[in-house]
């Protein structure tokens, strides 16, 4: 694994739409983070195909940032995914939540 300091432009989103009330959490975690700053790196799989990074781990946590007006959020990034394999990590993703 690899820490990084990643552009917000760089991040590949999925909405998960996992949660009830979205936005209500995305505010949350906004206050937080202005009040207390990122204290949890992003994870994050380089994909092959765009070049960008597709967010596995932090979809709330970067619109937060995006809100705030944070262009650059610190990532760890576990890897690498390809067009097939990304739809096996959204799935993933759900299960984790559920």
């Amino acid at each position: 694994m690899e820490e990084k300091i990643l552009p917000v432009e760089r991040l590949e989103l999925v909405d998960l739409d996992i949660y009830a009330d979205k936005e209500a959490h995305i505010e949350n975690l906004r206050k937080d983070i202005a009040e207390n700053g990122l204290k949890t790196k992003i994870k994050v799989k380089k994909n092959e195909e765009t070049g960008g990074y597709y967010v596995t781990q932090g979809y709330s946590r970067v619109k937060a940032c995006i809100k705030l007006g944070i262009t650059e959020i610190p990532c760890i990034i576990e890897g690498t995914v390809d067009g097939k394999e990304t739809e096996a990590v959204i799935k993933g993703n759900k299960c984790e939540v559920e």
